[in-house]
Order: C-alpha cells, then sequence, then structure tokens
C-alpha cells in the first residue's frame, strides 16, 4: 500500500476548507484524523509484513521439532494472517502459502532426482 498521496490530501482538504468557508479548527481536526488513519494504515501493514516474514520460520521449526508449542504457535499465526487477508481485501497470505507450497514441491522433486 503506498502512501505517496497523504500530503496531497491534506492540501484537497485545506482548499476544500478554504473555498467553503475558512475554519481552522474543521481543518487541523480533518487533518489530525486524516493521520491518525495514515498512522493505522501503516502500523497494520508492518505488523502484517512482519507477521508475514516470521510465518515461513514458525513453518520450519514446527516440522523440525514436531512440538506441539511450535505448531500452536504457527496455527495461531496463520489463523491472523487469514484474517488480515480477509479484512483487508488482499492475498497476500494466501501468495505466502502458495509460494512455499511451490517452493516445496520443487525441493521435493530435486531430491527424487538425487
Amino acid at each position: 500500500m503506498g502512501y505517496e498521496h497523504e500530503r496531497w490530501i491534506k492540501h484537497l482538504i485545506e482548499l476544500r476548507l478554504i473555498t467553503e468557508g475558512y475554519n481552522p479548527n474543521e481543518e487541523t481536526k480533518a487533518v489530525e484524523e486524516l493521520e491518525e488513519t495514515y498512522a493505522k494504515a501503516k502500523a497494520w501493514q508492518t505488523l502484517k509484513e512482519e507477521l508475514l516474514t516470521e510465518y515461513p520460520y514458525l513453518v520450519r521449526v514446527w516440522v523440525s521439532t514436531n512440538g506441539e508449542g511450535e505448531h500452536a504457535e504457527m496455527c495461531k499465526a496463520n489463523e491472523i494472517l487469514e484474517r488480515m487477508d480477509e479484512l483487508d481485501g488482499t492475498h497476500e497470505f494466501s501468495n505466502l502459502l502458495d509460494d512455499m507450497n511451490r517452493s516445496e514441491w520443487l525441493w521435493s522433486m530435486s531430491m527424487r532426482e538425487m
């Protein structure tokens, strides 16, 4: 998600308020709400990126240890990432799963050739 339009939107708010009758309190409130919204969106994206980065590691640890705690942690991350995909309308996690399955399949095929 890009935030390159953030400053332009602030400018548009200022222009609209000027053309409709400038009220510094309304402008300040509108810009503060916009900044809060952008901050939350950025935090969401950062959290999702961190979870997406960590997920393959969680899978590898669970596969190598076969531990219950590792499995529970992986399952919880899976549940959270699926819900995040659903809420933000992306397919980042399902794409990661596809990529992981594809690389696992390629690895298993290369091992057969040895």
